[in-house]
């Protein structure tokens, strides 16, 4: 199967210095890949290429307690997997935003991705906010 065009800029975006996958590339290249290749996704361009792009997942409520609670490599390790694919949760799976994007892209970024992932059946969307000092947050949205 040949790579998504997209693959290296969204590896660059996401792994560049002080990124959420800064010194992770291996890693970030199978996720990024395979939720390229889900389908999964939503994304904002301009005429010089993409300033922004963000995966989900979709869960049942179990899954989604996993996610808040677990880290994914515990759960794959578990052996008791979830679904990624299917069911009324959405999870905000991978966000990244060029830099020199202008202010209010990821505000645009998420409400594109409530839109599709409502249009998908979710009732809520839930994510993982990471400062970049490290602080982690828990956020989740009713999309009623």
């Amino acid at each position: 199967m040949s790579e998504h065009p997209w693959l290296e800029s969204l590896i660059a975006m996401f792994c560049r210095p002080g990124g959420a996958g800064a010194g992770g590339e291996e890693l970030a290249r199978v996720h990024i890949a395979w939720e390229l290749r889900s389908g999964q996704w939503v994304f904002i361009r301009d005429d010089v290429g993409i300033l922004a792009w963000a995966s989900y997942w979709l869960t049942d409520d179990n899954g989604l307690q996993r996610i808040r609670t677990e880290s994914f490599s515990e759960i794959v390790h578990s052996g008791m997997l979830i679904p990624l694919t299917h069911g009324p949760r959405a999870y905000v799976a991978t966000a990244v935003v060029a830099p020199g994007a202008p202010h209010a892209t990821y505000r645009l970024l998420y409400r594109l991705l409530m839109r599709e992932v409502a249009a998908m059946g979710a009732k809520t969307i839930s994510a993982h906010l990471v400062k970049r000092d490290g602080r982690r947050f828990w956020h989740e949205r009713s999309l009623k």
